[in-house]
């Protein structure tokens, strides 16, 4: 019954929009967080709490797993309908000349057309020997008011080696789910022609995309037009929980896949619910394993939104090997948990070489890697004073 419950409000999710904490950035281009709330669900009473009852949840979804599979087809076909018999008024299609790259620091954002990439090398801080990476965020969210964007912004200012921009889709993205997945392979059409601006200018240049939810279908868009343009693959896609809803095998909604880069990681927290269930990289991370619900949380949405906060926690400097995961030799290893074969880490640094599906333990509340007391007892979890703006 509980799991009847929860299907309910990822439904109302769909429609409505996420819960999921929101944040601003100001004038100066500097992140603001306008509520005192963000951290009341990492005490040790909610943590007890909500381990008894994540438990629970997760052993109904596993006894009602044929309605809650019933369920999810359900809305996969109602989706699809919806876009074969127009049952939507007409979606905005994006418009590349009112897209923007945000390329972000630690005191402020520079905000950039598109079709204007290549002015990005004239900015003094933009450097040329510098990785560059792009984020590209889910549904509902917006440039200016987007929680994955600040949690993912704030451990690359700590990193001194690293380009971070984020791509401003607000317009197609915050709105009625459907057209927002009718739009995700233009949008990333439209990004590739801009980091091709970037790629003419620099050659040598090191791209890793990044998408959470709707935001990895992008990357993928991205990627695939990336090579079109250029004949030259992007070095490295990260799907965080690629949004499910939508995006079938067989249908017009094409999904992040293998070979949509060089090498395409991708971490599920929300499988076979908001996020994809399946493997759809060259390696795919189950945190937590096929749970729908994470350690910590007591709904979808959380779950959902772990895949960017267990990836923001491995992008700080010297916390890299938080997150040791083990390749599963066959999905019932992964189904029970054993898997205990290779090893390998999983977030912003990875081992290139790796293939196939790997699972991991995860704490309920930050850090939420389990390897976090190692970098303790190395006295390596203080933050750098790179991720302080200079300016100030």
């Amino acid at each position: 019954m509980r799991s009847i419950f929860v299907w309910l409000g990822a439904l109302s999710i769909c429609l409505f929009g996420s819960a999921a904490p929101r944040a601003y950035i100001g004038d100066d281009g500097i992140f603001s967080v306008p509520f005192g709330l963000k951290n009341l669900a990492e005490g040790p009473i909610f943590n007890s709490v909500s381990g008894l009852a994540e438990k629970g949840v997760n052993t109904a979804f596993k006894l009602g797993s044929g309605i809650v599979a019933f369920t999810s087809d359900y809305l996969q076909t109602e989706c699809m309908r919806m876009v074969q018999v127009m049952a939507v008024p007409e979606h905005k299609s994006p418009d590349i000349k009112n897209m923007q790259f945000h390329y972000m620091t630690a005191c402020g954002s520079y905000k950039v057309p598109i079709l204007e990439a290549d002015t990005l090398w004239e900015n003094q801080q933009f450097q040329q020997n510098r990785k560059l990476v792009v984020l590209a965020s889910g549904w509902l969210n917006t440039i200016n008011y987007s929680h994955a964007i600040e949690t993912i912004w704030m451990p690359f200012m700590c990193r001194n080696d690293v380009n971070f921009m984020a791509v401003d889709v607000s317009s197609y993205v915050d709105t009625l789910y459907t057209w927002s997945a009718l739009n995700t392979d233009m949008i990333g059409k439209h990004i590739a022609v801009g980091l091709a601006k970037l790629y003419d200018m620099m050659p040598l240049i090191d791209i890793h995309l990044i998408g959470h939810s709707l935001g990895a279908h992008i990357m993928g868009s991205a990627g695939r037009e990336f090579q079109r343009l250029t004949k030259r693959q992007v070095p490295r896609i990260t799907g965080l929980d690629p949004a499910k809803p939508c995006f079938l095998k067989r249908s017009k909604f094409r999904s992040l896949s293998k070979g949509d880069a060089t090498l395409v990681d991708v971490i599920h927290t929300n499988p076979g619910f908001l996020g994809q269930r399946f493997p759809t990289g060259d390696i795919d991370f189950y945190p937590a394993g096929e749970d729908p619900l994470k350690p910590g949380c007591l709904f979808i949405d959380c779950s959902h939104n772990r895949a960017y906060q267990y990836f923001a926690e491995s992008v700080y400097p010297r916390r890299e090997r938080s997150f040791l995961a083990y390749k599963c030799s066959s999905s019932k290893e992964l189904e029970t948990k054993s898997c205990r074969s290779s090893e390998t880490t999983m977030g912003y640094t990875i081992d290139w070489a790796a293939r196939g599906v790997y699972y991991l333990d995860v704490r309920g509340a930050s850090p939420f890697g389990m390897n976090w007391e190692s970098a303790i007892t190395m006295g390596l979890m203080d933050k750098s004073d790179n991720c302080k703006c200079k300016d100030t």
